[in-house]
């Protein structure tokens, strides 16, 4: 995929049937992937539809020998072979199948990466269209779920996923995407009504990591350029209502059991910190310190009971650098670096908010991270800078 200028076509080949099915099966592994059916660990539904769609595009490439290296895909090769080699040597050694299983993440998700290259490339505006579209209808449908079906007197939703982490990651991950897929153009009333659906759902989730990220998300939610005064003032509305029901409820003396909406828990977690694992040991930084060794080649990801636990770090660049050493977690950082060179500062701070909440948990082997890293590869080489030189053409 080498580069081109905005205006030249980015067509690649294959037949506009072929080019539809893998953008009809991509956005239906966006629609789908919220639903979880099987056990966390184990693929879901929607990650056998990318999967299969994913190595149709791959047969479709090199078929029609448009088979070509830049700096953003020596890195991904160079990122998920130095993990994979990483974790097959340290099978050989152990037999523990959890590298096996870490190694296929990675692939899987490099070729949901380069999917979405794919598709952007191909179809640019149609494939954000469409994606902007499926975005807030999945954001409004979790919604829905969570009021009609969900329980939400539960101290934490869990929505159509396993675990209440999984929901506020792909609710974060849901608003970058409307962030980064309307850079440049200006919202539609269904991206506001997805991005205020997300806050409801980071609301019900009570993930404090989320909370804080998305906070950073809102703030740039609010001062684009490109949302109409009238969508500000509603928003503006919207936020000083929720602090004014808040502190009416903090000045109401009801009792206790009752005082407390979802809005106050999540204020109690961030104020009490009574968790535990909400320290060093707790989320594996540990490892780090005690076993440094591991720094130089790393320790892959696997066998987790060398370490005295049978879980792994929760973070997801303590686990890159605990488990691939100084070099992966190197190469790793220059891969996202090659991605966001020609970004705009804006998608700097989504990418902020989104590693600032892997601090605290493992975020990267989640595929919807490497769908956000492919857009914003695909937005700022080909998007983008068309919607830039549209608007700075003068009228005729």
């Amino acid at each position: 995929m080498e580069h081109a200028s905005p205006t030249q076509s980015h067509h690649i080949g294959f037949s506009p049937v072929a080019g539809l099915i893998l953008l009809v099966g991509w956005a239906l592994y966006l629609l789908l992937s919220p639903i979880y059916v099987f056990k966390s660990g184990l693929p879901q539904p929607a990650d056998i539809l990318l999967f299969i769609i994913s190595g149709l595009g791959i047969v479709l490439f090199v078929m029609t020998n448009r088979i070509v290296f830049n700096r953003v895909f020596v890195g991904l090769f160079a990122t998920v072979g130095l993990f994979f080699a990483t974790n097959i040597t340290y099978f050989f050694w152990y037999k523990d199948f959890g590298f096996l299983l870490s190694s296929a993440y990675y692939i899987y998700n490099a070729m949901a990466f380069g999917l979405t290259i794919l598709v952007f490339r191909e179809y640019q505006e149609k494939a954000v269209s469409a994606a902007r579209l499926i975005i807030s209808i999945t954001l409004i449908f979790q919604v829905l779920y969570l009021i009609l079906i969900d329980n939400l007197d539960a101290l934490r939703n869990v929505g159509t996923f396993n675990n209440p982490n999984q929901l506020g990651y792909w609710t974060l991950l849901s608003a970058s995407y409307i962030l980064l897929l309307c850079h440049g153009r200006r919202m539609q009333w269904f991206d506001i009504i997805g991005f205020l659906c997300a806050a409801f759902i980071v609301n019900e989730t009570l993930s404090r990591a989320v909370a804080a990220a998305f906070a950073l998300l809102t703030v740039l939610f609010i001062i684009r350029p490109y949302i109409s005064i009238i969508a500000k003032i509603l928003i503006g509305f919207i936020i000083c209502a929720t602090v004014l029901i808040q502190l009416a409820i903090f000045q109401n003396p009801i009792p206790i059991e009752t005082k407390f909406t979802n809005l106050d828990r999540l204020a109690q977690r961030f104020i009490e910190k009574k968790t535990e694992d909400d320290n060093v040991a707790g989320r594996g930084y540990d490892r780090i310190i005690n076993h440094p060794e591991y720094l130089i080649l790393g320790a892959g990801e696997g066998a987790h009971h060398r370490f005295g636990s049978p879980l792994e770090i929760h973070s997801g660049l303590g686990a890159i650098l605990f488990s691939y050493g100084i070099m992966g977690f190197t190469i790793f950082g220059l891969f996202i670096l090659t991605i966001y060179q020609r970004a705009h500062w804006a998608l700097w701070i989504i990418l902020f908010a989104v590693m600032g909440y892997g601090l605290t948990h493992q975020h990267v082997r989640f595929t919807g991270f490497w769908l956000l890293m492919g857009m914003t590869y695909a937005m700022t080489r080909y998007v983008i800078p068309r919607r830039a030189q549209a608007f700075s053409r003068p009228l005729r």
